[in-house]
This record gives structure tokens, C-alpha cells and sequence, in this order.
């Protein structure tokens, strides 16, 4: 089967009124095939140029390199691919889309991004339009009023192009801008942009290493636990609140919060409760100080399950459980069941509790009671 493959090169000298474009398609086993290019106005959607052209007996290959003028107009935006076919059948191939512009260049600077407390990534791009860029590159400087500096791209021309910042102050805003040297425009520059550094939080951090389950809770109950998290370093402003924001997934569902003029830096641990046993919570830590507000890592905890007063399975198998009375300083006991298939001749063994209330004893033995040692058995001790 006869193979194709087209190929859209890079559009120069591109005037008000006419563009300089260069298409290439090939064809190795000198099939007969078509070459051809489209141009398209992307402002309007629509075709103002296709050509095509059957290859002649035996070419392996066929390159136009033309001058377009045709639907060609000023402070337009178009695009234009090559393109070809076998002449027998239905095989085309399709190279990329290029895209020019015909009217003064434009340099636009472009969002910040991959914003830490120490670095951030700046961008720009150019759409070179009727001149050629000759250098390229963005410009930064600490606040409104610091001194600027200036870092030259690698690559010259259209398209887009970033310059990553380190060793940043944290808590810190940056203004930065893009700009463009043209052989006939001079300088052209971007508007100026601005973003703010981070500062440091951890959510959980040590807090005391070995207190807080997966650096974010402790005290996990069936429907509580305590969290934890650090504040590092306070960006040069008082921090005001710290929290946590929790949820059954990675979205804010709730929060707790602990709120103050200057709750300085360190470690913090509150409490939530209201919690559904045997239940992943996704929980994040977060400070406040005059900047903003800055979010620590998602992390997650899981409730155990909830009392079972009476019964403790095993296994899935039940066991027995009782309840055990005081009175008068005489203890006894009584079965609290049926919960087997066969209680017959069972022996609880006394268990010396004071109060009442609902309690947990581990068993150290089975040989009375027919429980496993060191099951934790829940039991409801009444007084009489």
C-alpha cells in the first residue's frame, strides 16, 4: 500500500496583504498523488485558498513554495496546512496548521504559574505578524518599585515561551512582563502582570513525631479526631486563623478554625467531631495571615467503627457478653444474650467494676468464658 506523508513548514515574510508559505508532500514508491495546501481566515472561519496539483510520473516528492495574496487582508489572523492524496483511491495525508497574522506584532504576557514560596514560572507570547522578532524574552522585578531585570529567551519568533524564577522571597508579590524586538516595530512590550509567593505550611508536619496518624490526625474515635498541622514560618505577617478543612472527598465540605490577633507560628491541633464511623475523611490544614489564605496538602484519616454494646463479634462469629452489677461491695454477674447457637453451660467469669455506664474490658483468659484473650468486649454496667 502506497504510503504519504505532508509536511506544513514555517510561514515567512508575511505582509498586510501577502504571506510567503512553503508545503512539502512525499511520497516514496512514486505513486501518482496530488500536493496541495488550504488557507484559511480563523476571524472568520472560512477558506480563501486551495490549491492542488498532480505530481508528475515517477516523483517522489513535490514542495511548493509560493506567495499568497489572495483573501489576504490587514489585522487578520489565518492558518494553513498542507495537504495531499493518491490519485487513485482515497489515502491523504495532512500536515499541521500554521498560523500567522497579518498586522502589527503582538506580545502578550501571560499568567504566572507553578507558584511556590521560593519560585514561579513567567510567561509571554508573540504573534509576530507583518515583522520579524529578533529577540524575545521577559522582564521581572520585586514589587512595584524594585530594580528590573531583564532575561533574553533562547529562541526568537512567534509562539510562546517561559523563564523560570527561584530563590524568591516567600510571601512576596513580583511584577513581570513580556516583550518583543521587531526589525521594523522596535520594542514591543506586554502589559505588566503581578503574583504573590506562597508561605510555608505543612499539613500535619511532626507535632510531636509519632502523635499524628499520616502527619494529619490523632485520637481517631468512631465519630471524632484531633488534627494537626504547622505553621513554618508566617510570611512577614500575623496570622489570624488556622483551620482545617474536611470532607468525604478532596472538596471543603466542612471546617474548624481557631481565630486570633496573633496566633504566631508552630504547631496547632483541633478537634472535629460529628464524624460517620468506618468513614475516609479527606482533611486539609490552612493559615491566614493579611496576604491570604494558604492550603496545606489534601491528606486523609478513617474513623473506626462505632460501639457495639452487648455483642463483640469475632470474626464475624458472636460472642457473649453480660452485664455486671455492684452492690453493697458484692459483684456478680448475669448472661446478657442469647447470642450463640449453644449457651449451655457457659461460666462468666466476675469482674470487679465500679460505676455504672457504658465500659470495655479486655479478657486476659478463655478458659471460663469461652471469649478469646485479649478481645476488647463492650458492656453496659447497671448498679442495683
Amino acid at each position: 500500500m502506497s504510503t504519504i506523508t505532508a509536511v506544513t513548514y514555517p510561514v515567512t515574510d508575511v505582509t498586510s496583504s501577502s504571506a510567503h508559505i512553503w508545503t512539502g508532500v512525499y511520497v516514496p514508491d512514486a505513486s501518482r498523488f496530488y500536493y496541495c495546501y488550504e488557507v484559511w481566515n480563523v476571524d472568520t472561519n472560512s477558506c480563501v485558498k486551495d490549491y492542488c496539483a498532480l505530481a508528475s510520473n515517477g516523483w517522489t516528492e513535490a514542495e511548493l513554495d509560493s506567495v499568497i495574496t489572495a483573501g489576504i487582508s490587514a489585522n487578520t489572523n489565518y492558518r494553513y496546512r498542507a495537504y495531499g492524496r493518491i490519485s487513485e483511491g482515497s489515502i491523504y495525508a495532512y500536515g499541521e496548521w500554521v498560523y500567522f497574522y497579518t498586522g502589527t506584532p503582538v506580545v502578550t504576557t501571560k499568567a504566572a504559574t507553578s507558584i511556590t514560596n521560593t519560585s514561579a514560572t513567567i510567561n509571554g507570547e508573540i504573534i509576530t505578524g507583518d515583522d520579524v522578532n529578533t529577540e524575545r524574552g521577559l522582564y521581572w522585578k520585586k514589587g512595584l518599585t524594585g530594580d528590573e531585570t531583564k532575561v533574553v529567551d533562547a529562541d526568537t519568533g512567534g509562539g510562546t515561551f517561559s523563564t523560570d524564577l527561584t530563590d524568591l522571597e516567600q510571601n512576596t508579590t513580583y511584577y513581570f512582563r513580556a516583550y518583543g524586538d521587531f526589525t521594523t516595530n522596535g520594542t514591543i512590550y506586554g502589559d505588566w502582570l503581578n503574583f504573590t509567593t506562597l508561605f510555608i505550611i505543612h499539613s500535619g508536619g511532626d507535632c510531636s513525631v509519632g502523635v499524628c496518624v499520616n502527619g494529619i490526625a490523632d485520637q481517631i474515635l468512631s465519630n471524632s479526631m484531633v488534627c494537626c498541622g504547622e505553621v513554618s514560618d508566617d510570611g512577614g505577617d500575623l496570622v489570624t486563623e488556622v483551620g482545617f478543612e474536611y470532607g468525604e472527598s478532596e472538596e471543603a465540605m466542612w471546617a474548624v478554625r481557631q481565630i486570633g490577633d496573633d496566633l504566631g507560628t508552630g504547631e496547632f491541633k483541633l478537634p472535629i467531631g460529628v464524624l460517620k464511623p468506618e468513614t475516609l475523611y479527606h482533611i486539609r490544614f490552612f493559615a491566614t495571615n493579611a496576604t491570604g489564605t494558604t492550603y496545606g496538602e489534601w491528606k486523609t484519616a478513617t474513623t473506626i467503627a462505632a460501639a457495639s454494646y452487648g455483642v463483640y463479634e469475632e470474626e464475624t462469629i458472636p460472642t457473649i457478653c453480660f452485664y455486671v452489677s455492684e452492690d453493697s461491695g458484692h459483684t456478680w454477674s448475669m448472661k446478657f444474650g442469647p447470642y450463640t447457637a449453644n449457651q449451655t453451660n457457659i461460666e462468666i467469669t466476675k469482674i470487679l467494676v465500679r460505676g455504672s455506664g457504658r465500659k470495655q474490658i479486655k479478657f486476659t483468659t478463655d478458659t471460663k468464658t469461652g471469649i478469646s484473650a485479649s478481645v476488647l468486649c463492650k458492656l453496659d454496667i447497671k448498679t442495683r
